[in-house]
């Protein structure tokens, strides 16, 4: 995943605007921004809140982490701080300057439900793409292969052999690990690269 900035548009409504005359979009997401039109308004808080009028929660915990990363957590403000402690995008070490123990405690409920929640709803979409290009004895076929591993990905977040020691969807979408030699997708005879791109893009980037 590349990181993103995000621009708020300097020029604000007005009655002057027209059909024919439109302002461009309030917000952009962009590796770049044209600074005549948009002022830079990057940061962690940015990402957790406006941020989500574009992107799933998990997304915009990912670009927030690569933020701090690239600024360094110095160089956030106390409430910037707050904000990426709790939704730990920072190690431990750095969330005890701000939260209690208890306080993190609670923020991980709401990591845990809203990472959830995101998993649920790139499934959701991964499934809806797939059956509009499938016929609905392959759709079916997808559904039963894939049974287990989406359980595993929606409901603790498996991902793959690599990232979490045991086989995820991942490695089936891709074919890698235990599903290499046409034990996953591209075993199956609906699979293309642009459907097995387009399914990573969805449950692993989250760009949908």
């Amino acid at each position: 995943m590349e990181q993103l900035k995000i621009g708020s548009r300097i020029q604000q409504q007005t009655v002057l605007v027209t059909e024919n005359n439109p302002l461009p979009p309030l917000y952009i997401f962009s590796t770049t921004i044209d600074t005549s039109i948009y002022n830079d308004i990057t940061s962690v808080y940015s990402w957790m809140n406006i941020g989500s009028t574009n992107y799933d929660y998990t997304f915009c915990r990912v670009q927030s982490s690569m933020y701090v990363q690239s600024v360094g957590w110095s160089s956030l403000t106390q409430d910037e701080k707050f904000v990426a402690a709790s939704n730990f995008v920072v190690d431990k070490v750095y969330r005890d300057e701000v939260l209690t123990e208890e306080q993190q405690k609670s923020f991980w409920d709401i990591l845990v439900d809203s990472s959830y929640n995101a998993r649920l709803n790139r499934w959701k979409v991964a499934k809806s793409y797939m059956s509009y290009y499938l016929t609905l004895t392959e759709s079916a076929d997808i559904a039963v292969s894939t049974k287990s591993l989406s359980d595993d990905y929606v409901i603790y977040n498996i991902q793959s052999l690599t990232t979490d020691g045991v086989d995820g969807l991942f490695d089936w979408i891709t074919s890698t690990n235990n599903f290499s030699g046409g034990n996953g997708f591209n075993g199956k005879p609906y699979w293309s690269q642009s459907h097995q791109d387009n399914l990573m893009n969805i449950l692993k980037e989250g760009l949908y």
